[in-house]
C-alpha cells in the first residue's frame, strides 16, 4: 500500500532500501505513529514510531486480531474546539 513496487517487483532487499510514503512525512517533520491491531506492518513503519496492539481486550479482539474501533483509544483527548476528542 505504501510502496511503488508491484507484487511481482517486491523484495524484501528493495523494500529496506527504498523510502515510503511513512519515512517521507517523517522526514518532512510530520508526527507519525503506525497503530498496528492486526498483522504487523511488513517493514513499512520499521524506521517510524510504531505500536503494536496486544489482541488480548474482550470488547475489541477476538484473540487472534481487533477490530479498527480500538485504534480510537490511542486518539488524544483534548477540550479544545476543532480539536479531535473521544
Amino acid at each position: 500500500m505504501f510502496s511503488d513496487l508491484t507484487r511481482d517487483q517486491y523484495s524484501d532487499k528493495k523494500g529496506e532500501n527504498r523510502e515510503g510514503v511513512l519515512d517521507v512525512l517523517d522526514k518532512a517533520g510530520i508526527d507519525i505513529t503506525w497503530i498496528d491491531n492486526d498483522s504487523g506492518c511488513k517493514g513499512g513503519c520499521d524506521r517510524v514510531r510504531h505500536i503494536y496492539i496486544e489482541p488480548t481486550d474482550k470488547q475489541y479482539c477476538n484473540g487472534d486480531t481487533c477490530y479498527d474501533e480500538i485504534m480510537l483509544s490511542f486518539v488524544p483527548k483534548s477540550n479544545k474546539e476543532g480539536d479531535i476528542c473521544r
